[in-house]
């Protein structure tokens, strides 16, 4: 079943089918950098640059990926979207300036109730692409509570 609309996947085709891989809305790159993330960060996040493969929104193919990766425990998809961010960025010049990469870590309580982080599964899998060094001792996870 494809992971986008939920069709039956035909011969050769994997996670997704054919129209969903061809509707999925990816962030537009130029060769200095990707504006359309830095112009929605703009005053709210201080960035140099900004990296990301899609837009994340209500009813989009993208969010429907996300979905099965991080709650219903579909961890291949994590293999799928590290090779599509490996592909599309690895001739950019920006990818040539990337240290390491970073896992984030998940709130105990949301790791324990999914049993894995579904970013740690994408950064592995992205490793298996690069020789990038990952990172996760450096980030201690800081949670507040807003009380307006």
């Amino acid at each position: 079943m494809c992971y986008g609309c939920n069709e039956i996947l035909m011969h050769r085709e994997i996670y997704i089918c054919t129209y969903c891989l061809h509707h999925l809305e990816r962030v537009p790159i130029s060769e200095n950098a990707f504006p359309e993330l830095l112009r929605r960060f703009n005053g709210k996040l201080k960035i140099k640059n900004a990296s990301a493969l899609l837009f994340y929104e209500d009813g989009s193919i993208a969010k429907q990926l996300i979905h099965h990766l991080k709650y219903k425990n579909q961890q291949e998809i994590g293999i799928f979207l590290a090779e599509m961010v490996y592909e599309r960025s690895t001739n950019h010049r920006l990818f040539n300036t990337v240290d390491e990469i970073v896992s984030i870590p998940l709130h105990p309580k949301k790791q324990k109730e999914r049993g894995y982080n579904q970013l740690d599964f994408f950064v592995r899998n992205f490793q298996n692409y690069s020789t990038f060094p990952i990172t996760e001792k450096d980030l201690k996870r800081i949670f507040t509570v807003n009380h307006n």
